[in-house]
């Protein structure tokens, strides 16, 4: 992607979330008003590449010189769950196209330094935290032979997720942390001495898709409803308590 050619940040207020933004007076010299007219409707993207329209306005009375967001801008605040002191980012590219992000103070730090996650992330985590407790929650690092041929999975996922009697394979439907749905098929090999089980079929095309490296931890959960999740995570140079923070292979696509 072409390097910004502006990137305008500020940290939202409770005005800002429940009437409208105030942007910082520096964006008016990269996104102008037309002569003859106070607003113009922008395209921005987001980080889920989502297409948001906002009414972009001046306000041509009064001592008030900062522009702000109308028209759109609470649907995205509902839509994304914003909060006091988010930070709103706002981006422009060399081709013109308008990006948005908003991210959240977690309690990660880098170089003593709080580190923001972008909000689909801190939703993400919000919603595995509220939700029941999975059933079972298995995990391994990925090895160059799991992601050329096939994945070793752990033999305690035989527990959890028993093949049918009289086959040794069942298909399984996935949700990735994207909320798009996969099928895996799901093999136990019935001869020697190999009992780990195995994703065969639409494995290398997950793998494709995510573009899945050497030490990449591959985690499946149960939910209580019976549904299926698998999330690929990536350490990162952020550490917490010593530890490297692993984080959704979406963030390196």
């Amino acid at each position: 992607m072409s390097r910004p050619s502006f990137s305008i940040s500020k940290l939202l207020t409770n005005s800002d979330i429940t009437l409208y933004p105030s942007l910082p007076t520096d964006i008016l010299q990269h996104i102008q008003i037309p002569q003859g007219t106070n607003f113009i409707d922008l395209q921005v993207t987001d980080s889920m590449e989502k297409k948001w329209t906002f009414r972009y306005y001046t306000r041509p009375g009064g001592n008030r010189t900062n522009p702000v967001f109308t028209v759109g801008w609470l649907q995205f605040v509902q839509a994304k769950r914003l909060e006091t002191g988010d930070k709103l980012t706002i981006s422009g590219r060399q081709d013109g196209s308008l990006y948005i992000e908003v991210t959240r103070q977690s309690n990660v730090t880098f170089q003593g330094e709080p580190v923001y996650l972008d909000i689909e992330n801190c939703a993400q985590y919000s919603t595995i935290i509220t939700m029941s407790k999975p059933p079972f929650t298995v995990y391994k690092l990925l090895t160059n032979s799991d992601i050329t041929f096939y994945p070793a999975l752990p033999t305690e996922i035989l527990q959890h997720i028993p093949i049918p009697k009289g086959t040794n394979f069942v298909d399984l439907q996935v949700t990735d942390s994207m909320e798009k749905n996969w099928t895996l098929r799901y093999y136990t090999r019935p001869s020697g001495n190999r009992k780990n089980p195995v994703f065969t079929v639409g494995w290398l095309q997950f793998v494709r898709a995510k573009r899945l490296e050497v030490g990449d931890k591959l985690t499946i959960c149960g939910r209580q409803d019976g549904a299926l999740q698998i999330q690929v995570t990536r350490a990162s140079n952020v550490t917490c308590q010593g530890e490297p923070v692993y984080l959704d292979v979406k963030n390196y696509l």
